[in-house]
Parts: structure tokens; C-alpha cells; sequence
């Protein structure tokens, strides 16, 4: 796959960032995510790092969560120097996979397609897919909210689900607003970090709910990528 470098492409010119992680995994996440090894080889990532990634990762899910972390990751100038993780490329190596996910990707980004037949729709068919798109959405909304009433919120739970992401308990802190001047900052503490953490987060009962929790990994998409994967498998 050979990656648009056009500097006059607007979409080459829209690079992304970490901050583009959680949108870019809620547009193929459920899509894609057993081929993440062909779209990291798409993204040339190289293939120590993609055999690293396999080997870290039992889940389809979390390895293409890591794959698109490691992309955005210094904007690839580690693997093409010259060559920055934008919309454009996104498409591309998308729609090398899934034509008709590559256009969902151009429509999030305003890329315009090629009239292929095979991608191009009239204008009465996209209202209705984008409608039972928005139907779709609601419904997994309602269910996952239905799923959740199911489950007991407990330390148990919330230790079983970020337990693996233990080394960000700082940044679980500061997303359920939990204090930790007094933590300890040492490496090894981390795990008891986060059990402190979370007893505080239950003993304030702010917003102790699924809800917060999945706010929580949605705003820190790289570093609780994992967690999530674990939380919606749970509820």
C-alpha cells in the first residue's frame, strides 16, 4: 500500500493524532478487528511490532486498538519519515479491506469517493442506511444499558475489569474526579493505587454507575482501550 503524500490533499494535509483514537476505533472497531494484523501492514507498521502486538493480545479487539495506537504514535515518523497517519490514509488502507466501511470512513471525513458503483449510492438509499445507522446506534445504546442494569457494581467487578491497566490509575483518578495527593507515586504501588482509587470513587457516590465508567474509557482511548474491551465484554 503506498500512502497519498500529496501535500495538496486536503485529506493528507488532515493528519491524526492520539486524540483521533477512540473515533477511528468506533468507526472499524466492530468491522475489522480480526484482520488488524493485515491493516497494521497497511499502516507499515513493522512486523516485530505487529508479532509483538499478537503476541500481547488475545482478543481481536485489543490488538487493533494497539495497532491504531502504535500508528498514531509520533504520527509514523518512526517507520516513513515524511509520511504522517492521516485521514486519507485511513481510507485508503481501509477500503483496500472493506469498501463499504471505506465509505463510511469518507463520509466521516469528507473524502470524496470515485463513482465505482460499488461505493457511490443515490441520494434516497444513504438516507436510509444512515437512518438505520441511527437506528442501530440506539438500539446497541438501549442493550448495552439494559445488559448493565443486570450487573452488580462492586470492587470486584471494577478491579477484574481494570486490573490490566493498572499503570494508568493516575488517569482513572482524574476521570471519576478522585484524589490522590497522597497516593504513592512508586511503580510497584500502582496496583494498590488503584484499589484506593476506586473505594474512594464508591465512598464519594458521584456518579458510581456503568455509564461513568464507559465516559471514562472513551475519554482515554489510548490508555483504556483494554479496560473497555474488558467492560463491555462484562456488561
Amino acid at each position: 500500500m503506498s500512502a497519498s503524500v500529496n501535500p495538496q490533499d486536503p485529506l493528507v494535509q488532515r493528519e491524526l493524532t492520539k486524540s483521533d483514537h477512540g473515533t477511528i476505533m468506533d468507526l472499524i472497531g466492530k468491522h475489522i478487528a480480526s484482520k488488524y494484523k493485515e491493516l497494521a501492514a497497511q499502516f507499515r507498521i513493522p512486523q516485530g511490532t505487529i508479532d509483538t502486538i499478537a503476541c500481547d493480545n488475545r482478543r481481536a479487539w485489543d490488538g487493533l486498538n494497539d495497532v491504531v495506537a502504535e500508528w498514531l504514535r509520533g504520527n509514523t515518523e518512526v517507520y516513513d519519515k515524511g509520511v504522517r497517519a492521516s485521514a486519507r490514509w485511513l481510507y485508503d488502507a481501509v477500503r483496500t479491506m472493506n469498501k463499504k466501511l471505506g465509505t463510511k470512513i469518507a463520509k466521516k471525513f469528507g473524502i470524496p469517493e470515485q463513482s465505482d458503483g460499488s461505493t457511490q449510492k443515490g441520494a434516497g438509499e444513504d438516507k436510509e442506511n444512515l437512518q438505520e445507522q441511527s437506528q442501530g446506534a440506539g438500539k446497541d445504546k438501549e442493550n448495552l444499558q439494559e445488559q448493565s442494569q443486570d450487573k452488580e457494581l462492586n470492587m470486584e467487578a471494577v478491579m477484574n475489569i481494570f486490573d490490566s491497566s493498572a499503570q494508568h490509575c493516575m488517569t482513572i483518578a482524574a476521570g471519576l474526579n478522585v484524589r490522590t495527593a497522597d497516593l504513592m507515586s512508586t511503580p510497584g504501588a500502582a496496583n494498590t493505587n488503584l484499589i484506593i482509587v476506586f473505594q474512594r470513587w464508591f465512598e464519594a457516590n458521584r456518579d458510581v454507575n456503568w455509564d461513568a465508567l464507559i465516559k471514562l474509557c472513551d475519554d482515554y482511548p489510548d490508555k483504556l482501550g483494554k479496560a473497555k474491551s474488558n467492560l463491555l465484554a462484562y456488561i
